[in-house]
């Protein structure tokens, strides 16, 4: 059952009208009735969380001058669906855990981590992490064409990171700021100053956001990020290229029924330890489409080596 402390914030919350304390009270709730045991009842608040969070999601619109920039995306994919390493899987488990229970840390002065900055090779699963946070915890996920910001509105980058963090502010969600090292790219250009400009605006807006939107940011080169970048998250985890086990799961799950239980992989495995994730994927949906179109109910081992070699030679 809920505390009388708990009952009194929900209370007091309704009464000053503040729905993301109100919710986040009851989320918390859940997780305290779930950890006991009353499994149906901490169902229940989520879906009811769940179903106000779709409607949230529904009337997340989109300014005009921002349109070219923010792009509202399905969030689709589910944490099982993650072949990840155990150790960024449990550190992604912290994160849904804090922003679960973001009240009971305030209650000590704490905050939940919510600014994350995902480093590692293209295609190891960065881009899909931060969909599959989204996905857990019903919120819109919207990705930042950073690129355009620094390209099309160069001289007036500053400004439009502005309105971007206000919305942010204002429209609680998932951001996901896909290719930052694109910062550093652009700092090796002519105009040097307004890159500087814009970097700083960047560095100041995230640190003083205080939203309770989820800000994640991905790059593949880090070495090539500002330093001053790292200092501005509440967590940085790595990302690599798949081990044996990952890449064993990878074939499976990407191959689905069309392997056969008694399929050996383990010569495809070795063949892919240069590969990232979505090399992998893609080489087994190539493998099962060529099945397909050929009349086969079945992928043969055979055919995934050919579209792994394929894929390998670029």
């Amino acid at each position: 059952m809920a505390t009388a402390e708990q009952i009194m914030s929900l209370i007091r919350s309704h009464s000053d009208d503040d729905d993301e304390h109100f919710y986040t009270i009851a989320l918390q709730i859940a997780s305290h009735e779930a950890r006991r045991g009353h499994k149906e009842i901490a169902n229940e608040i989520r879906d009811l969380y769940k179903a106000r969070n779709q409607r949230e999601y529904k009337q997340t619109c989109v300014p005009e001058e921002l349109m070219d920039i923010l792009a509202i995306k399905p969030a689709d994919v589910s944490l099982n669906q993650l072949v990840l390493h155990r150790g960024i899987k449990e550190r992604i488990a912290r994160i849904l855990r804090e922003y679960l229970e973001q009240e009971l840390l305030k209650s000590y002065g704490l905050s939940n981590r919510r600014k994350i900055l995902l480093i590692g090779p293209s295609g190891t699963g960065k881009s899909m992490t931060a969909e599959a946070i989204a996905h857990t915890l019903h919120l819109p996920f919207i990705a930042v064409q950073l690129d355009l910001i620094l390209s099309r509105y160069m001289g007036e980058s500053s400004a439009k990171l502005h309105q971007i963090f206000n919305f942010i502010r204002e429209n609680r969600a998932l951001y996901l700021f896909d290719e930052f090292d694109t910062l550093a790219a652009m700092r090796e250009g002519n105009d040097i100053g307004e890159m500087r400009r814009v970097l700083n605006t960047l560095l100041v807006r995230i640190e003083q956001d205080a939203s309770d939107s989820i800000i994640v940011a991905a790059s593949n080169m880090p070495d090539s990020l500002d330093k001053a970048l790292f200092r501005r998250f509440d967590d940085r985890i790595c990302y690599s290229l798949p081990d044996p086990e990952s890449i064993g799961a990878l074939i499976h799950n990407s191959t689905g029924s069309f392997l056969s239980a008694e399929a050996s992989i383990g010569s495809l495995v070795s063949k892919c330890t240069n590969l990232s994730c979505a090399d992998i994927v893609n080489a087994c949906h190539d493998a099962v489409k060529d099945s397909i179109l050929q009349g086969r109910d079945s992928v043969r081992p055979a055919d995934i080596e050919r579209t792994i070699f394929e894929r390998s030679r670029y």
